[in-house]
């Protein structure tokens, strides 16, 4: 019986740097029953050309050119073009090390997971973090996967650490994502894991994250970091409601994203603070419910309570507690 077949989609926007690196770090896996599907998101500068130029000799490489039109439908074009068995994603400006999607697909076959997923490196500079490299290996059934993702304690909501059976993504509905640039990986995650009868993780960390000045990641606060999460765990919110466990952590994540709404520092950007304004004033008026919720935490309700009526000397302690814990 022949090996399954991994699919692993790359979308790449301005990143000639950094691209050859990471589609190196692809061809050099262990594991050689892959294709590779390489989304070209409309880049202006010479990414393009390194992609060509890589994947001429290889052909499991697959290039997909198109106008700019940002990370998720480069994705969801990748997916179209897919072929394998299972579906992995790698950032462009990332990479991998060589035995990941060995031992993902090791573990996808021997715990029949429709869901392998793993930890991660965070690089910043010379440094390494790993997030979390307990080796501790967990199976997760249906709710538990969903639970363990919306929670985010040790499943974080990136794809890329992830490795999917293809079947899943036949009935996304990908008209959700428009207009969303932040937090769209929780929102795929969240459709996977709810179609998923099974996932396993092995807490190793095989995926290099970098981070880097004037990543999206790194590029300060815009409306789409503040409000995608928002709506993002409103459609999750709205999904679980039938299911009082998992309405409760969707519920509580909400809350915090109004907490970070209505405390965030915005400067020179006249048409988001006003609209941060009027969210924090749409956020007081759900303060009785939120103390009434059996959903929140009392810390959680505290926290709410004093972010919404005094928001001022909520970020002035905040920002007075991140400068002596990171010092």
């Amino acid at each position: 019986m022949s090996e399954p077949k991994i699919s692993i989609i790359v979308p790449a926007y301005n990143i000639e740097k950094y691209i050859k690196k990471c589609l190196f770090s692809i061809q050099t896996q262990s594991y050689k029953n892959i294709e590779v599907i390489v989304v070209n998101d409309g880049s202006t500068d010479g990414t393009l050309k390194v992609i060509n130029e890589f994947v001429k000799n290889d052909d499991r490489f697959i290039v997909i050119d198109q106008p700019n039109y940002g990370v998720a439908t480069a994705r969801k074009n990748g997916i179209e073009k897919a072929t394998g068995d299972y579906i992995g994603f790698v950032d462009g400006d990332d990479t991998i090390e060589p035995f990941m999607y060995e031992i993902l697909i090791s573990n996808a076959k021997k715990y029949n997971a429709d869901i392998s997923h793993c930890g991660y490196m965070i690089v910043n500079g010379n440094t390494k973090t790993p997030h979390y490299g307990t080796e501790k290996l967990i199976e997760q059934d249906n709710f538990t996967g969903v639970k363990d993702l919306l929670e985010g304690q040790f499943i974080e909501p990136g794809l890329c650490n992830k490795l999917f059976r293809s079947e899943l993504f036949a009935y996304i509905n990908y008209n959700v994502f428009e207009n969303i640039k932040n937090n769209e990986d929780l929102l795929l995650n969240y459709y996977l894991f709810a179609d998923s009868e099974k996932s396993v993780y092995k807490d190793f960390c095989p995926y290099n994250y970098f981070q880097r000045k004037g990543s999206a990641a790194n590029s300060g606060v815009n409306e789409h970091m503040l409000f995608d999460p928002l709506k993002v765990i409103s459609v999750i919110e709205n999904e679980v409601s039938e299911n009082k466990d998992l309405f409760s952590i969707a519920y509580s994540r909400k809350i915090r994203q109004y907490i970070k709404i209505s405390t965030a520092e915005i400067k020179d950007n006249p048409e988001l603070k006003e609209k941060c304004k009027q969210t924090l004033k749409e956020f007081r008026k759900m303060i009785g419910q939120i103390i009434r919720s059996d959903c929140c935490s009392i810390k959680l309700k505290v926290l709410a309570i004093w972010a919404a009526l005094m928001p001022y000397s909520y970020k002035l302690v905040h920002r007075l507690h991140n400068k002596i814990k990171y010092k």
